[in-house]
């Protein structure tokens, strides 16, 4: 778990939303291995285990899902990863669920992004530019905190779709599957056999007022 992505994470239950104080029991370069989540309002602890954050017990075995019938590579999984999500520019964070995850590292060669994997395949690793969590069925990121999230078939139940739009930025990317609908607050940008793309709105502010000053 890479340490500065631990300022996205927050506590799933159901208070005030809060930031997690990280305990580090062991670490390699900015990446904790070992280590402990804690929420200041629920007292709550999610452990770290080799470099994944455990905030359900979620598992994932080798078999393929429904993408794997698919002849396509990680490289052309991630380059078209990259350019659903609109990842050709370096910064910020993103999030790659179930099947997606293994278009992370290809992902990583084309765009300098945080990524942060959901539920990846078993046997998946983690670290440098990698990090993972595991969860039930909420989704523990801050609101607006994400550029982009992919979600597979598995992961695109109702909830995890409403939480991914609330994690997304004005103007974040989300992809889903076709079978999923189009959720409040997401505009459409493109659709394949597999997969649509949605951009999050973009949230209005307030005219600035200006003055003249005179001559």
């Amino acid at each position: 778990m890479f340490i500065e992505l631990v300022d996205l994470l927050r506590c799933p239950r159901d208070h005030d939303d809060t930031w997690l104080v990280a305990a580090i029991y062991e670490k390699a370069d900015r990446d904790i291995i070992t280590g402990m989540l804690g929420c200041p309002i629920c007292s709550a602890t999610y452990p770290i285990r080799d470099g994944v954050a455990l905030f359900g017990e979620t598992t994932m075995d080798n078999r393929e899902s429904a993408r794997g019938a698919y002849a396509e590579s990680d490289e052309d999984m991630a380059m078209r990863c990259a350019a659903m999500l609109d990842l050709f520019d370096p910064g910020g964070a993103v999030i790659l669920s179930g099947s997606w995850c293994r278009a992370a590292r290809a992902l990583l060669d084309i765009s300098p992004v945080s990524i942060l994997l959901v539920d990846p395949p078993a046997g998946t690793r983690v670290g440098h530019g990698l990090s993972a969590i595991r969860i039930d069925d909420r989704l523990p990121v801050a609101p607006g905190s994400l550029r982009g999230v992919a979600l597979d078939e598995r992961m695109a139940a109702p909830r995890l779709v409403e939480a991914a739009v609330r994690a997304l930025k004005s103007g974040g990317r989300l992809v889903a599957p076709v079978s999923v609908p189009l959720p409040p607050g997401v505009t459409e940008r493109a659709r394949d056999d597999r997969d649509w793309v949605g951009e999050a709105g973009v949230i209005a502010t307030p005219p600035v007022p200006m003055t003249l000053r005179p001559r």
